[in-house]
């Protein structure tokens, strides 16, 4: 049985610190012992919603038997488009993903076409309020739940999933944590239907679409105090959104968990599959949190590097929103990477040529979550349906390596390769020039030996990734006998100076010629 191996997991690491305290206190999970099994018991109930002026239903898990006295925190399993509250029960083993979880779990009706907003023309579908406001108050008047914001959490699938980003975007007082499986998370970006039009307005240039769009307010989530996780399959119309989202919250510097290399498509298999995963994420951190620990999530302080990074992205963001309103435009050649491209006066060694450059000094490959190309290739490139892409970038991550030992080099090129890989999966018929790193000197010649053998490995992956993914090499023309960066080349001891520049035009360029790029555009 698949789950069977995920059961004995989660019983060996079944929660053991927290205690019962009469039945008035609000506690933490009481301790387990090893030869207690916690099943859910199964039931459901109807009341009256306020926000609906009409009779709603909940599907309810509880720990089964209840311990008298204890009370337990509460997990909202929001249901996808067409489903209803039977949805998880029926269609997944959320019962094995419960097991050992000393958690109440509720499942509302959000209605088959409620999309957990109130909406502004129907007032019979105000499903955000139903579930922040009447569901809640209701479940915490009817069990013994431990009625505050640090034992609160929401999830859901599709539909679901949108509104679980949603509800704690618009609800930080309410939900400690969010989780979303294949959500809508770009909603502003889909086309009306699926009654959304009906819901929010004929066109997506109506407010209301962007004030229930989980992308559009993930800038409330940089001071929610919220933990936030999303995956999505590989394969699923969903993906592009949640990629733009991990984007948008790495650019803001919030805290969260996407993971993004999950392979399946829009499916009651996909969501069976990684139920207990969301259901761990929320028990623990809900368990974290109302022992003390992890209480506050500082989103508010970023590095100055981060800063730049954040500024830079909303520059992208922007200019790509806006590149093809120019009836000139046409598809560009765009320069991702770090300093050594920023710097890059495009507009000067490469005249004429539609260049949309996208570099951030001081930019990193990404790995980790942490801010760095892979984090932002959807929305500052991809959108922009490039013809070519220029890559340069891994100098950072070295100059981290030679410091520290970390990041390992073949971690920084696993990165890159996932880089690679998405962007030909998006962009078929465009061609992808991984550019040398160029050798250091002075006080960053540390750096030098890490980056020839960097260099072997990335024109090592320019050959296995197909026939539109080029290597350029650059770094040999600028190097001296020992390995380190030409004093002719060098503006300091890590960047080119303007005859650098041109050595790296020219080399560009002549790939460029070399597959075609260039045809009808000098």
């Amino acid at each position: 049985m698949k789950y069977q191996a995920l059961t004995i997991l989660f019983t060996v690491i079944a929660f053991t610190a927290m205690t019962s305290l009469p039945e008035t206190a609000i506690s933490a999970p009481a301790k387990t012992t090893q030869q207690q099994v916690i099943k859910h018991k199964r039931e459901s109930f109807t009341f009256h919603s306020k926000a609906l002026d009409a009779i709603s239903t909940c599907t309810v898990f509880t720990p089964d038997p209840m311990v008298k006295g204890e009370r337990y925190p509460v997990l909202y399993l929001l249901h996808g488009y067409s489903g209803d509250n039977n949805d998880w029960a029926d269609r997944t083993s959320c019962t094995l993903a419960l097991t050992n979880k000393k958690m109440i779990v509720v499942l509302p009706n959000g209605d088959y076409k409620g999309w957990y907003v109130d909406s502004p023309l129907i007032k019979e579908y105000q499903y955000d309020s139903l579930v922040a406001k009447d569901v809640v108050a209701e479940i915490d008047q009817r069990y013994p739940t431990i009625a505050k914001r640090e034992a609160r959490a929401v999830a859901g699938l599709s539909m679901g999933g949108h509104g679980a980003i949603t509800l704690a975007e618009k609800h930080p007082d309410v939900f400690c944590s969010a989780s979303s499986l294949s959500g809508v998370l770009t909603l502003h970006d889909w086309l009306p239907k699926y009654y959304l039009e009906e819901l929010l307005g004929p066109t997506r240039k109506e407010k209301a679409w962007a004030d229930n769009c989980a992308y559009c307010l993930s800038d409330t989530l940089t001071t929610a105090n919220i933990e936030i996780m999303f995956d999505c399959g590989t394969s699923d119309i969903c993906y592009n959104g949640s990629a733009e989202l991990d984007e948008k919250l790495t650019a803001l510097g919030v805290k969260h968990t996407f993971n993004r290399t999950y392979p399946g498509v829009h499916s009651w298999a996909y969501w069976d599959e990684h139920l207990p995963e969301h259901v761990l994420f929320h028990y623990n951190n809900m368990t974290e949190k109302l022992s003390g620990k992890n209480m506050k999530i500082d989103n508010s302080t970023m590095t100055p590097q981060q800063k730049l990074y954040k500024k830079r992205w909303l520059q992208f963001e922007k200019e790509t929103a806006t590149y093809y309103d120019d009836p000139k435009a046409t598809s560009p050649i765009v320069l991702l990477g770090s300093s050594t491209l920023q710097i890059f006066n495009e507009k000067e060694l490469m005249p004429g040529l539609p260049v949309v450059n996208r570099g951030i000094s001081g930019d990193r490959i990404g790995i980790d979550n942490q801010p760095g190309i892979s984090h932002r290739i959807y929305n500052t490139v991809i959108k922009l349906k490039p013809r070519a892409i220029i890559i340069n970038n891994g100098t950072n991550d070295l100059a981290h390596t030679a410091k520290t030992g970390t990041p390992k080099t073949r971690e920084v090129i696993d990165e890159y390769r996932w880089v690679v890989a998405r962007l030909l999966k998006e962009l078929p018929n465009c061609h992808i020039f991984i550019n040398s790193c160029h050798p250091t000197n002075d006080s960053s010649a540390t750096i030098a030996p890490f980056i020839w053998q960097y260099n072997i490995l990335l024109q090592n992956l320019a050959k296995e990734m197909g026939d539109h993914v080029h290597y350029i090499d650059h770094a040999n023309a600028v190097k001296d006998e020992n390995g380190l960066l030409k004093k002719e080349f060098a503006a300091d001891g890590l960047h080119l100076n303007a005859k650098g520049n041109e050595v790296l035009r020219d080399k560009i360029m002549e790939a460029l010629k070399e597959q075609g790029i260039l045809d009808g555009l000098q």
